[in-house]
């Protein structure tokens, strides 16, 4: 959570995949500096456009389906707010059983972002040490995280249904438990008689 970015990290990483199968599409008229991809947290409309087979990068978190969310390729922001907040995630993802980032070898934590610079490079991240680079679409393999967004309203929803059942099935056993020592009075009366 960074200001008003709010995202979910997907328990699962892709293989290395190409982030597009060809150059110039949906590509930026004019080549994009590195200050704009710095502050780029624009990934949903990033991605929303590049949901077909010939960008395999943005296509395989489209068609991530874990959860009933919406995924998305994230932007370059919000892969270096993952770096700020790695340690937190890790722990998160060791203790869900998910697949945890690889920090070990430099080769091996390079990250595909929505973040594109111009008709044949997109931005890339290095999670290990925090580097963010631009490198050609269609030559290079990179892994995916897919994202998806989230508000406080879905969580504090998510929360009140678990109330709502909790305090339902209270409710249950309370008059389970009342109904079984009415059965219980009645079953000793019985026997005394």
């Amino acid at each position: 959570i960074h200001d008003e970015h709010k995202f979910v990290v997907s328990v699962d990483v892709s293989p290395k995949l190409y982030w597009s199968e060809k150059n110039g599409n949906f590509s930026p008229e004019q080549y994009r500096s590195k200050s704009y991809a710095l502050g780029d947290y624009d990934s949903e409309s990033n991605s929303s456009r590049l949901n077909s087979p010939e960008f395999p990068a943005a296509y395989y978190c489209h068609t991530y389906n874990r959860g009933g969310r919406s995924w998305y390729l994230p932007s370059i922001g919000e892969l270096l707010l993952i770096c700020k907040w790695m340690g937190a995630i890790q722990t998160a993802l060791k203790i869900i059983g998910g697949d945890c980032f690889r920090l070990d070898d430099f080769n091996d934590c390079y990250y595909w972002s929505s973040t594109e610079m111009d008709y044949k490079s997109a931005g890339i991240v290095n999670l290990s040490y925090e580097l963010s680079g631009v490198v050609e679409k269609t030559l290079t393999k990179a892994k995916v995280r897919p994202f998806s967004k989230f508000s406080f309203d879905e969580i504090k929803e998510s929360f009140t249904k678990k109330t709502v059942s909790k305090k339902t099935a209270q409710n249950i056993l309370k008059r389970a438990d009342g109904f079984l020592y009415q059965i219980g009075d009645v079953f000793s009366k019985k026997v005394k008689n």
